[in-house]
């Protein structure tokens, strides 16, 4: 009979800190592999207050977007570990840092994986002088199509990058998730 692992037994959290702590005990334990390890954004989205409270493990920093025009493109910058990386409990709690963000009306975040921020392409595909699409050059999509709607604005960045590679295969995959306050 398969016993159940007393780290996920049906207990739910609303502290994305506990969620990652949760997820490192398991991931840094002795039955996994130790070359695993795992990035993440663990947050939880309050929909009445608008506010979004995050832990970074490692991973990609969110976008936040605002609608005026005025306020600018805002990487939400938090520290924290990968998951899976250290066994020990106190120092990956002393590295995850929680931060909250309160979204605006028309306000958008966007959470990506490193897929999107470090495709590249060979140099001889030469569309435009950059053989990498990075950071800079989603903010610079994100600045142009910020007031489109958030269907909109995933097929303006999913356009730029098929238009980016050229032809070319991927050489990642990558996910894009853009939130939007009402």
């Amino acid at each position: 009979m398969h016993k159940p692992d007393p780290l996920f037994l049906p207990v739910y959290h609303t502290d994305p800190k506990k969620i990652a702590a949760q997820l490192n005990a398991y991931f840094s334990g002795a039955t996994v592999d130790r070359h695993i390890f795992i990035t993440a954004i663990i947050g939880v989205l309050d929909i009445r207050l608008h506010r979004f409270s995050y832990i970074r493990a490692g991973h990609t920093l969110p976008i936040r977007v605002p609608h005026q025009s005025d306020k600018k493109l805002e990487f939400l910058n938090t520290r924290g570990w990968g998951i899976g990386l250290t066994g020990n409990e106190a120092i990956f709690q002393k590295q995850m840092e929680i931060k909250q963000v309160t979204l605006e009306s028309k306000d958008r975040l966007l959470l990506y994986t490193d897929g999107l921020i470090e495709a590249s392409r060979p140099a001889a595909a030469a569309v435009e002088p950059r053989t990498s699409f990075d950071e800079e050059a989603l903010v610079a999509v994100l600045s142009r199509v910020r007031h489109q709607n958030v269907l909109e604005i995933q097929q303006e960045i999913e356009a730029v990058l098929t238009q980016f590679y050229d032809g070319h295969a991927p050489v990642d995959d990558y996910t894009l998730l853009i939130l939007q306050r009402a």
